[in-house]
């Protein structure tokens, strides 16, 4: 039974995921996409030829019930507007605006016109965060006192370093792709801390050029709890690592893999011998098969964090859940990224005025 009708506009890389998640809602079809590119309408429309192509974005504002906008950033806040002022429900890909002012008046016009605004915070609906979530509930590592994320990419397979991406017209550049994934999953787990310091390396070895910064470290704390957060452009490794350490024990993700670990092995002097990575390792058994085998019947299922979320917001339209994206959430990202964007390019540029100042020194001779 379809009851909403979704609206796409921009049918570009993240559009073909939405679709597919869509197609997992109970109430909601997706029925409509716009584009200025009529070809890229056509390709998505090769996927689900059900799909209505819409010669306007006004055209699809009068047939849809929910707006699910999947452009780059810089246009995202004129089309919430469009989309609340034409009595739509809101989705918006991350991140939300690239400006605050921009989100502070859109949620006086979502408030205002009792609509929401959904953005895409979709890794919260992840396995490994929903069991890191359980498990900080129930007090399983006591209280967090430390959470540490690594992404490391390695520019050859990073489709966003590799060629020309809209994260790197970004404040921050393609850092701030990523970054409000980071600062939303440190809100739902940790709740608000406050960005503290934000260190910038630029170095040519990553072949990012002078304008791009190769390492960004942000730390945040709070009343009990420090994050640090550090992004790497020249790492082979590739790693996307989330470890949050509590009092009584602690918790590892790997983003890329979808899976976590909760670990509360004890120091004991007759067993140090062994190793506490061994002993660690002996722990994780158990708890890798039974994810390993519950994540791969999730994926034969073509359940995602996508799906997962707008099945959340389904549920809240019908009044049975909460909103998948609370407003305090979005503020504090929101106001986080703004923050690191603006510390990252001031930084960028004291380095480029003092390499200019370098080569401008006379030589000796």
């Amino acid at each position: 039974m379809t009851k909403y009708v979704v609206g796409i506009v921009g049918a570009g890389h993240i559009s073909a995921y939405h679709l597919k998640a869509w197609s997992k809602t109970r109430l909601c079809r997706a029925g409509l996409v716009f584009d200025t590119n009529p070809e890229a309408m056509e390709r998505l429309r090769g996927q689900a030829p059900s799909l209505t192509a819409c010669g306007s974005m006004e055209e699809l504002l009068t047939k849809a019930d929910i707006v699910d906008i999947c452009t780059s950033p810089e246009s995202h806040a004129p089309l919430i507007q469009k989309g609340l002022e034409s009595e739509c429900e809101v989705i918006v890909e991350k991140p939300v605006v690239t400006r605050p002012d921009d989100w502070d008046r859109l949620k006086g016009i979502a408030q205002a016109k009792d609509k929401s605004v959904v953005v895409v915070h979709n890794r919260k609906f992840t396995r490994g965060i929903r069991a890191a979530k359980a498990w900080i509930e129930s007090g399983r590592i006591g209280e967090p006192i430390r959470l540490t994320r690594q992404f490391l990419v390695d520019p050859s397979r990073d489709r966003m370093l590799d060629g020309p991406h809209w994260s790197q017209g970004l404040a921050g550049g393609r850092w701030m792709e990523t970054a409000p994934h980071d600062f939303y999953i440190i809100h739902h787990l940790l709740g608000s801390l406050a960005v503290r310091d934000v260190v910038v390396g630029n170095s040519e070895i990553a072949g990012l050029g002078s304008e791009m910064a190769s390492d960004v470290t942000v730390t945040l704390a709070g009343d009990t709890c420090i994050a640090t957060l550090h992004y790497s452009g020249r790492c082979s490794l590739n790693r996307r690592t989330i470890e949050i350490v509590g009092t009584e024990g602690r918790i590892f993700i790997d983003s890329l893999g979808d899976c976590a670990t909760c670990y509360r092995v004890r120091d004991r002097t007759l067993l140090r011998p062994i190793s506490l990575q061994v002993r660690e390792s002996l722990a994780s058994i158990g708890q890798l098969a039974l994810d390993r085998s519950a994540y791969l019947a999730a994926k034969l299922r073509g359940h995602s964090p996508h799906s997962r979320l707008f099945s959340s917001f389904e549920e809240y339209l019908e009044g049975d859940g909460a909103h998948p994206t609370p407003t305090e959430e979005v503020d504090f990202v929101v106001a986080s990224e703004w923050t690191m964007g603006q510390a990252v390019e001031h930084q960028l540029s004291q380095l480029a005025e003092e390499a200019g100042s370098r080569s401008e020194r006379p030589t000796g001779g």
